[in-house]
């Protein structure tokens, strides 16, 4: 063959490259897809706040109703910079606290048992979700069997009346004899703060909607399996539950404890919303003693959700371990 035939142009070779990386990008275009050019709206919310896990022979379901704004002023005992860094130590800022709110489903295949109802509208826009939370965990208002109050401040009764009827038609409601008996003194309901008089109506009505109303004593079982744990302190009669024997119990501690980075490591603060603040001190003390030996399993309305986690001792206080999540029940 002749040199004129064999020999390729450079002009010749860049032409039929031109082409073939054309057809290459046309055929890549059909064959590859292309990253999407819409733009997802931001969803500004979490997921419905719903996790499950068991103790004691019961499924236990953690519900968020949501949570409550405060600043660390509410807290004591301490002074104020100390309770700050502490905060601040947690990477939390101690002008912006939220505390969450979580209820409890307690299911043991034969009932359905709520514990606390969480705080409805009283305290603004960020409570008021368990209704559609237990919805999102297939859960209707209609089955549950009992309602366990650990005592009955609103953003732990708020949830149990709705247009002054009761949210949960066929549950018995049960809480501390101590506790009712304070909610139903017209003597404390008249010499009451004004920010705390539409507790004393509400909770009122909250008795006359339930016909089945059981006082406890604070101690010994309440429900089977179940038993009430006197936590007194925050309120006169608030209580602790117990849920299951022996070393898979569940202590669902109320509001005994609030801030992982301040109540575990300095049991001795206190929060503004104590009533007999002395006394929640030792309680709070008790309790966090009695967790650290027995390596019990616990959960704490106010602790970040879901709250199930073990106490351990540190230095001369307590450290709060959240528990592993569970993949699997």
């Amino acid at each position: 063959m002749s040199a004129d035939k064999t020999t390729i142009s450079r002009r010749s070779l860049l032409s039929t490259a031109t082409f073939a990386v054309a057809g290459l990008a046309a055929a890549s275009s059909l064959a590859i897809p292309q990253p999407a050019r819409a733009r997802a709206p931001l969803a500004s919310r979490q997921i419905a706040g719903v996790y499950r896990t068991r103790a004691g022979g019961f499924e236990i379901t953690a519900v968020l109703d949501g949570f409550i704004d405060l600043n660390s002023s509410v807290f004591s005992g301490a002074p104020q910079a100390e309770i700050d860094a502490a905060i601040l130590a947690g990477f939390v800022d101690p002008a912006k606290l939220r505390l969450g709110i979580t209820t409890y489903i307690l299911n043991d295949g034969e009932r359905t048992i709520l514990v606390d109802a969480g705080a409805a509208g009283f305290f603004g826009a960020g409570a008021g979700r368990i209704l559609a939370n237990l919805e999102a965990a297939g859960i209707k208002p209609e089955a549950v069997d009992v309602v366990l109050l650990t005592h009955m401040h609103l953003d732990h009764t708020g949830g149990l009346l709705t247009g002054g009827k009761a949210v949960f038609p066929n549950a018995e409601v049960v809480v501390s004899e101590a506790d009712v008996a304070f909610w139903a003194d017209t003597a404390n309901a008249a010499t009451a703060p004004e920010i705390a008089k539409p507790a004393f109506a509400y909770n009122a009505s909250v008795v006359k909607a339930y016909p089945k109303f059981t006082r406890h004593k604070g101690t010994g079982e309440v429900v089977k399996g179940i038993s009430a744990l006197a936590l007194p302190g925050h309120t006169v009669g608030h209580s602790g539950y117990i849920v299951g024997t022996g070393n898979d119990r569940l202590v669902i501690a109320g509001d005994t404890v609030f801030l992982p980075s301040v109540s575990f490591p300095r049991p001795e603060t206190r929060i503004m919303f104590d009533s007999d603040a002395d006394a929640a001190l030792k309680t709070r003390k008790m309790l966090l003693d009695m967790l650290a030996t027995d390596r019990l399993l616990m959960a704490a309305t106010h602790l970040p959700f879901p709250t199930f986690g073990r106490v351990a001792r540190a230095g001369t206080g307590y450290a709060f371990v959240a528990d592993e999540w569970r993949h699997e029940l």
